[in-house]
C-alpha cells in the first residue's frame, strides 16, 4: 500500500498494490490526484523512472 499525505500529515488517498510490487510503482498514479511541489519520501523511492515522472510534473527534489 502507498499512502498520500499532505504537508500536515492529513490523509489524501492510498493505492493498494499487488504482492511483491515495489511501492514506487504506485506513486505516479496516486500523485496524479493531488498537486504538490516537492515530494517527501523514503530513499527507496529514489529511482530514475519515478524521478522522470516527478520532473515532468515540475516538482523539485534533492539530486539523487
Amino acid at each position: 500500500m502507498v499512502a498520500l499525505m499532505d504537508g500536515l500529515g492529513i490523509f489524501i488517498g492510498f493505492l493498494l498494490l499487488p504482492e511483491q510490487t515495489h511501492h514506487s510503482k504506485g506513486v505516479a498514479p496516486l500523485s496524479n490526484k493531488a498537486p504538490f511541489g516537492a515530494p517527501l519520501a523514503d530513499k527507496a523511492f529514489d529511482n530514475d523512472g519515478l524521478l522522470t515522472v516527478l520532473d515532468a510534473r515540475g516538482t523539485t527534489h534533492p539530486p539523487g
